[in-house]
C-alpha cells in the first residue's frame, strides 16, 4: 500500500478510494518528502494498487481535491525540499474511467485564475467547483531572504464543463482571510467553518527571536453562501439578509463570530515555517 503520509487528498467513486500526493516529515522536522503517486483502494477486496500514469501533477502537499462524476479535480498545494518552497496554482483532472490525467494549466498572471496557494477550500455545487481562501508565501521585496505570508480572501468558480476559472464578486459579509478551513455545499448553499491565519509580527528582539508568529482563530465563524441559477436575482432586495439569495456569479453571506487568539514566539524553526501550508 501507500507509504505513510499526511496532507494528501482522497476521493471515492464506484467502489474505489483514490489517494494522491501528500508528504512525509521526519520526527525532528528536518527531512521532508513530497509524493506524486496515485493509489487506488478496492473496497471489495481492501487491496491497494498504485496507478503509474503519465501526466500526473508534480509532487506536492497542502493541495485540495474533490470528486465529481468520476473525475478527481486537484488544485494547488506546495513543494518544500528544505531549501526552497514553491506554491502551485495549477489544476489537474483525473478521470477514473479512462485512467488519465488532464492539466488545466498554471495560474495566469493576468488574474484570470486563482494565484498559487495551499490549504484552500474546495466544494462542488451542481457542475461548478467553488474555491475560497488559502495560504501562500513569497519573498519580501524590502528584505533579503525574508518571506511574507498571505492568507487569501478571493472566491473563484470553475465550471467543470468548460474548465475555465471565473472570479466571483464578494458581497454581503464575506469571511476574512484564512486557510485550512472546511467548506461544503448543501442544496443551494455553501457552508464555511473555521480556519487559521498566521501573522508574522516583527518586534525589537535579538535576531534569533525577531520573528514572532500569532495565530488568530475564529472557531465559531461560519459562512452561508446561497446559490441560485437565476441570474436576475438581486441579493440586496432579499427579505432576509442573513440568508440572502444571489446569482451564480456572486454571493452573500451571514456570519456570527467570537474570536480567540494565541501567540507563539521563538526562533524560526522548520515546524513554524510549515505550520500554515500543511493545514
Amino acid at each position: 500500500g501507500p507509504p505513510a503520509r499526511s496532507v494528501h487528498v482522497a476521493g471515492y467513486w464506484k467502489g474505489f478510494v483514490y489517494v494522491f500526493g501528500g508528504e512525509f516529515t521526519s520526527p525532528n522536522q528536518e527531512r521532508f518528502h513530497h509524493f506524486k503517486c496515485l493509489w487506488r483502494l478496492d473496497l471489495s477486496t481492501n487491496r491497494w494498487e498504485e496507478l503509474k500514469l503519465r501526466g500526473a501533477p508534480s509532487p506536492r502537499s497542502g493541495h485540495r481535491a474533490v470528486m465529481h462524476k468520476g473525475r478527481l479535480v486537484v488544485f494547488g498545494g506546495f513543494f518544500d525540499n528544505g531549501k526552497k518552497v514553491k506554491y502551485y496554482g495549477d489544476t489537474h483532472v483525473f478521470d477514473t474511467q479512462a485512467l488519465t490525467w488532464t492539466s488545466v494549466g498554471e495560474a495566469s498572471g493576468a488574474g484570470n485564475a486563482p494565484s498559487p496557494r495551499s490549504a484552500a477550500g474546495l466544494a462542488v455545487h451542481a457542475d461548478t467547483l467553488l474555491l475560497y481562501g488559502g495560504y501562500s508565501k513569497s519573498v519580501a521585496e524590502d528584505e533579503l531572504d525574508a518571506e511574507r505570508g498571505t492568507a487569501h480572501t478571493d472566491l473563484w468558480a470553475l465550471p467543470l464543463s468548460t474548465l475555465r476559472w471565473e472570479r466571483l464578486k464578494r458581497q454581503g459579509m464575506p469571511p476574512g482571510a484564512r486557510a485550512g478551513f472546511a467548506l461544503t455545499t448543501h442544496l443551494k448553499r455553501a457552508v464555511l467553518f473555521g480556519g487559521v491565519m498566521d501573522r508574522e509580527v516583527r518586534r525589537q528582539a535579538p535576531p534569533q527571536q525577531a520573528l514572532h508568529r500569532a495565530c488568530a482563530c475564529a472557531p465559531s465563524i461560519s459562512m452561508r453562501l446561497t446559490l441560485s441559477a437565476n441570474p436576475n436575482t438581486n441579493p440586496n432586495s432579499a427579505a432576509r439578509p442573513r440568508a440572502a439569495r444571489c446569482s451564480s456569479r456572486s454571493f452573500t453571506t451571514s456570519c456570527t463570530s467570537c474570536s480567540a487568539s494565541s501567540s507563539r514566539s521563538g526562533r524560526r524553526c522548520a515546524r513554524s515555517r510549515r505550520s500554515s501550508r500543511t493545514r
